[in-house]
């Protein structure tokens, strides 16, 4: 390819790149880089992004570009891990948006809470959401939501493959720090399985602007979201 060409991606597959599995196929990467991230590294201004049409349902986390551990500073989030009596069990930085935990984990305990909090790269109009089946607390500012996420598959391998995910538009305000909780709902507690779960935090812009090193055409409107019911 010469270097004087220009390289159009089309599609948000190129944005937000699905680069893992789930289940037994996802892992926790030292970093994730998408399409557009790692070609517009390489290549700057040359290359152009535009949204294309939506043709997937399947909600995927947020980018490490868009989050920031806000105990570290690194692109990622941060994740705390807690027994099901609320006795901490872990805490790290995570180079992305999406935890598997109670899996090989070697933990002493079953997991039952799982902490994610991130500080987010914009603020105002942002669809903010969560990945995974569980009773789950959203804190956005002063605002607290909660709701359940329920299976809808027919077992725990099709929820771990493509975990449900629920997410919404709302305002985000101030520092643009933001964290979701999820108390895991346990299954059977003889299983192995009966604490595993996929954690995961939806953010991301719902009509993408200029960036500083590509430019990005987006032309799709957000789907309209039934609101949350809230307490706090």
């Amino acid at each position: 390819m010469a270097p004087t060409s220009n390289i159009a991606l089309i599609g948000r597959h190129a944005v937000e790149t699905i680069d893992m599995g789930g289940g037994s196929a996802q892992v926790n990467p030292p970093y994730q880089a998408s399409v557009a991230d790692g070609l517009t590294a390489l290549l700057g201004e040359a290359v152009i992004v535009t949204d294309g049409v939506e043709v997937r349902s399947r909600q995927v986390p947020a980018r490490a570009t868009f989050v920031t551990d806000p105990e570290t500073g690194e692109p990622g989030t941060h994740v705390w891990v807690y027994a099901d009596d609320d006795t901490p069990l872990e805490h790290k930085h995570l180079p992305g948006a999406l935890a598997l935990v109670g899996f090989d984990d070697n933990y002493p305990a079953p997991v039952g809470r799982v902490v994610l909090r991130a500080r987010l790269a914009a603020t105002g109009q942002i669809e903010l959401g969560v990945v995974g089946t569980g009773n789950w607390t959203v804190r956005n500012g002063a605002e607290l939501t909660r709701f359940e996420v329920l299976s809808s598959s027919t077992g725990l391998g099709q929820d771990m493959l493509a975990p449900p995910a629920r997410s919404e538009v709302v305002t985000v305000t101030g520092s643009g720090l933001v964290e979701v909780e999820n108390r895991l709902l346990s299954a059977d507690p003889d299983s192995p399985l009966g604490n595993v779960g996929t954690v995961g935090l939806i953010a991301r812009s719902p009509r993408p602007t200029r960036t500083r090193r590509s430019r990005l055409l987006w032309n799709r409107r957000p789907t309209p979201m039934s609101r949350w019911s809230s307490s706090g």
